[in-house]
């Protein structure tokens, strides 16, 4: 339990219309530091529909709301272990240094 008391870390919690930040420094809440940013899932989806209609105009009947949906249902991930992650990223799996790490992120959309 001990170890809750020393440790700090930072919760992000994304929601349709909004993202919490809550800060967490030695166990304790900073509550004075808690911040709210007006963008959402719901945001990035409206900009990666209104961005893949514009960009791709050809497949406009095809692209509706749904398909859109599904995309980034299937498509979007948020990675566990952030800084493992960009330097699997980086190196590739090859120059990889930590090789019992799994990127999840390719294995689930490929």
């Amino acid at each position: 339990m001990s170890e809750y008391h020393e440790s700090s870390s930072l919760i992000i919690s994304i929601g349709n219309s909004c993202t919490h930040i809550i800060p967490i420094i030695k166990g304790e809440v900073m509550y004075s530091e808690i911040k709210r940013v007006n963008i959402g899932v719901g945001n990035c989806f409206e900009l990666l529909y209104k961005s893949l209609n514009l960009k791709h105009q050809h497949f406009k009947s095809y692209l509706d709301y749904l398909k859109c949906l599904a995309i980034m249902e299937n498509l979007c991930e948020c990675a566990i272990d952030f800084d493992n992650q960009l330097e699997y990223f980086k190196k590739g799996k090859e120059a990889f240094v930590n090789k019992g790490y799994s990127n999840k992120i390719l294995f689930k959309n490929k």
